[in-house]
């Protein structure tokens, strides 16, 4: 975010992807990339983020929290 690199890649595990915003999920607490995403978006202004989710079953939560926010390709 120093302005030294044009994009960036995070292996993030776990990303507690069945976490939604409202509750926690198959043993996920909190959905850290979600965190993580809107805190980027909301202190360094981003406008397109991109978050894939590789695991062997679906990511919930992520799509919940980001589903209708078009700055976010899931």
């Amino acid at each position: 975010m120093a302005g030294n690199l044009s994009s960036a890649f995070a292996l993030v595990r776990p990303p507690g992807h069945h976490a939604s915003s409202s509750m926690g999920m198959g043993f996920c607490v909190y959905n850290s990339i979600a965190v993580v995403a809107r805190y980027l978006q909301k202190k360094y202004g981003l406008e397109r983020i991109l978050i894939v989710d590789f695991d062997v079953h679906h990511g919930n939560g992520t799509q919940d929290i980001f589903y209708e926010d078009n700055r976010f390709l899931l």
